[in-house]
């Protein structure tokens, strides 16, 4: 990047993070650190803000180009469309898009809401995000012991909890550049689930920064027709 003209400097609480290898400034902070990332933003005079995928990280970096009054790549209330599920969904139904079966439940939901959906079911905040609150319950009594624990990771729905039929399936998560509509992959890695009943979720990133050693290499996307 440095033959470009451009020096990056990277903020991730993983000190190990490959991107600072490249010999460029390097901070172990957080990406949800607001104030320490507009402080180091404002030391380097930055021109400009990106952030890896992730729903969070997206309104992170919206706020700290604001803060500096930099050219956006997201509009806020297109960002709300990820981080808020409930919305999301919402949008996806108008788009007639195929969802797994849910609901959103109150405090004192009445058992009759979940009468159209089949257990095993995943119930998760509506706005957390690095799969923080997430559990699978066998039956509805687990979903009230569990709401509080829920909730407690919600930025702002403190009385709403998505419920969602469980989907046991392969996932991976895909990271990508599109520039004038042709897909440049990045990164590939797996994300693995523990699905034992009545436990948080708990979700590991294999990370593969290169294709190899993924469980879906590049001939099986393109097979699945996500490269082109």
């Amino acid at each position: 990047m440095k033959d470009l003209g451009i020096c990056p400097v990277i903020c991730d609480y993983y000190s190990d993070a490959p991107a600072k290898k490249m010999g460029c400034p390097a901070y172990d902070i957080s990406t949800m650190n607001l104030e320490k990332l507009i402080h180091v933003a404002k030391f380097h005079h930055i021109d400009g803000v990106l952030s890896a995928f992730s729903d969070r990280n997206l309104v992170m970096a919206y706020e700290i180009g604001k803060a500096l009054d930099l050219p956006q790549l997201f509009e806020i209330d297109k960002i709300e469309l990820f981080t808020d599920k409930k919305r999301m969904k919402e949008f996806f139904l108008k788009a007639q898009l195929p969802l797994i079966k849910y609901c959103i439940l109150r405090h004192g939901f009445e058992s009759d809401h979940l009468n159209n959906m089949k257990f095993p079911m995943v119930v998760k905040p509506v706005d957390a995000y690095g799969s923080k609150g997430i559990f699978v319950c066998e039956n509805v009594e687990q979903i009230r012991i569990h709401f509080q624990d829920v909730i407690s990771e919600s930025l702002k729905y403190q009385d709403w909890i998505i419920v969602e039929e469980l989907y046991p399936a392969d996932e991976i998560s895909i990271n990508a550049w599109v520039k004038h509509g042709r897909l440049y992959l990045t990164c590939v890695y797996d994300v693995i689930g523990n699905y034992k009943s009545d436990i948080q979720l708990n979700i590991m990133k294999k990370k593969n920064y290169h294709m190899e050693g993924c469980r879906y290499g590049k001939e099986e996307l393109l097979r699945m027709r996500y490269l082109r």
